[in-house]
Formats: C-alpha cells, sequence, structure tokens
C-alpha cells in the first residue's frame, strides 16, 4: 500500500506544474524563433520525444527535486538519456529469451553492450551520490 498525504500530494502536484510551466515556456519561445515560412509560428518534434521529456522531468522533479532539463531544452540531456539507457537496457537483460545469454547476463564481458551501459550506469550513479 502507498498512502498519499494532502502536503505530499499538493507539493507533487506543484512540480509538476513547474513542469509544465517551463515547458509551456520552451515551447513558445522555439515557435516564436520560427517566424518565417510554411512553419510560422510553430514547433515540431517527436511526439514519442516530447512524452519521454515530460516525463523524465516530472519523475525527476517529483522523486528526486532534480529537472533533468528536457523540458528546457526541448531534448533529451546526457543524464536523462544515461537514466533512460540504464532502465531500457535492464528491460532488455530481462527478457527470457536473454535470461541465459551470457553476452546479456555477464557484465564483466567486454563488449560494447557493457562499456556502454557501465559508462551510463555511472553517470546515474553520480546523480544519485550529489542527492
Amino acid at each position: 500500500k502507498v498512502g498519499f498525504t494532502k502536503n505530499a500530494v499538493n507539493n507533487m502536484a506543484n512540480k509538476v506544474w513547474q513542469v509544465a510551466n517551463g515547458f509551456t515556456s520552451s515551447l513558445l519561445r522555439e515557435c516564436a524563433k520560427n517566424d518565417q515560412g510554411a512553419k510560422q509560428g510553430s514547433y515540431c518534434a517527436e511526439a514519442a520525444d516530447i512524452f519521454k521529456w515530460v516525463t523524465l522531468d516530472i519523475f525527476g522533479k517529483v522523486t528526486f527535486n532534480y529537472n533533468f532539463g528536457c523540458t528546457d531544452s526541448l531534448s533529451t540531456t546526457p543524464l536523462a538519456h544515461s537514466l533512460n539507457y540504464t532502465l531500457e537496457d535492464s528491460n532488455t537483460r530481462c527478457k527470457a529469451a536473454n535470461l541465459l545469454n551470457p553476452a546479456y547476463q555477464l557484465y564483466w564481458l567486454p563488449t560494447k553492450r557493457n562499456r556502454d551501459y557501465k559508462h551510463h550506469s555511472q553517470n546515474v550513479r553520480g546523480l544519485m551520490r550529489e542527492l
């Protein structure tokens, strides 16, 4: 079970609004840059990327009180990329088809996947130490 207090919910809601307001400001700033041509006053990006940026920033603010900065820059920041990489890598390694595959389970093997995982997990651990 998870319990929520009124203060905790209000605090989380305020942080979600902070991300939403920052995201809106970033979108408006980018729209203002496009003041000519067919895309006048608009901003285009992949919807999946936008959802990921907003989700990562809300997760960071609510969970760690940390701004990953994706919605500020309208891009996946290096630290957000590392967090996302480690989550996706863990999901891949845990798939039933990979559970008995040494290339996926033995982190010490000198593979590109393991080197990338080490790099990104060190970035995430650095954030956790800061917090």
